[in-house]
This record gives C-alpha cells, structure tokens and sequence, in this order.
C-alpha cells in the first residue's frame, strides 16, 4: 500500500521538488552558487521494485542482488531533487 501512495505522486515530482527548493531557498537563503550531483545505489534481497531492479556493478558488494541507482543533488547539504535509474545503469 505504501508504494501505491508513492506512485500516485510520482506525477507531481517535478512540482513538488521546485516546490521544495522555493520553500528551503526561502527559509536558509540557499543560494545555487555550488550544486553538487552524487549516485549511489542500494540492493534488494527480494525482487525490488518492477522494472528499475536489475543486476549490475554492486558497491555494496551483493552482484547476486538486483539494486537500482539513486542520484541525488545537493545545495548546501540539503537535497534538492533525486532521480532513480534501473540498477544496471554504469557511472
């Protein structure tokens, strides 16, 4: 039930993380200056979210887990937006 909520806001990312910025932008005068960009991944012991788990390069060390990659940006340690790339995305 959890990821069907997840699902039904997936449209409105796009508002939502603008919206997010606006409001952080706001309240600790975070200035775009520097904009930083990371990925990371994560691994599943199940069969992981349809479509986006997939086997690839493991940085935790599991290549029999299917993982997704997470990229992330960041404005003075704060994140701004994110995006998530089926797990046999290389760097």
């Amino acid at each position: 039930m959890w990821y069907q909520t997840l699902d039904q806001l997936l449209p409105q990312k796009k508002r939502i993380e603008k919206e997010i910025y606006l409001r952080l932008k706001n309240l600790f005068s975070i200035r775009a200056d520097l904009v930083f960009y990371d990925i990371t991944s994560t691994y599943f012991e199940g069969e992981g979210p349809h479509g986006l788990a997939r086997f690839g390069y493991s940085r935790d060390g599991k290549p029999r887990n299917p993982q997704i990659v997470i990229g992330v940006v960041m404005m003075d340690g704060w994140p701004i937006a994110h995006h998530v790339f089926a797990g046999n995305r290389l760097d």
